[in-house]
């Protein structure tokens, strides 16, 4: 199963790479479940996870923004494409 948080900064969450998930691009609409102020950016999709029955301890979060870019950084788009954390569940 391939979910998608959007939580001011874009968030691909797949499942442990035996399942054979990967991380689209940009979500569709469906994969979408909320939007949250930035603040809570990093920290929002581990809580979700873990308040809807995930265990804390099969959750990996990656951030991938600095060190695999998706995106120009020279425009506000691009550098919201890059900040972006990378969940994985094991």
């Amino acid at each position: 199963m391939l979910i998608t948080i959007v939580a001011g900064t874009f968030f691909y969450i797949t499942c442990c790479s035996e399942c054979g998930a990967t991380a689209p691009t940009e979500p569709t609409t469906e994969q979408v479940i909320v939007k949250e102020p930035e603040a809570t950016a990093y920290h929002f999709p581990k809580d979700y996870l873990k308040n809807n029955g995930i265990a804390s301890d099969k959750i990996v979060a990656t951030s991938k923004g600095q060190t695999e870019p998706i995106a120009n950084d020279t425009t506000e788009e691009g550098k919201d494409k890059n900040s972006r954390t990378v969940i994985t569940l094991n």
